[in-house]
């Protein structure tokens, strides 16, 4: 899935439960994440993590078993709790 660049933030729960998504590519114009941005989306392997992006919320990540690796920018100047829980 490609976001669209006009996109600044992401509120949260966005994704939710989007068990099929498998790839995301974010424009660099995100700059934060909100809760549970990504919560239960199992298939989620790959994320392209924007460079500008600066917050990452309670469980962004969380139950996301299927993401094995990712980089975070310098950028980030908050990291929620939980963020990769239940990751394998």
């Amino acid at each position: 899935m490609l976001i669209d660049a006009d996109i600044k933030e992401l509120q949260g729960s966005t994704f939710y439960k989007c068990e099929k998504l498998a790839e995301v590519k974010l424009p660099n114009s995100i700059s934060s994440f909100g809760i549970y941005e990504f919560n239960d989306c199992g298939s989620l392997n790959t994320i392209t993590i924007p460079d500008k992006l600066e917050k990452i919320q309670y469980g962004a990540f969380m139950g996301c078993p299927s993401l094995k690796e990712i980089t975070l920018p310098e950028s980030i100047g908050f990291i929620g709790e939980q963020v990769f829980d239940k990751c394998i």
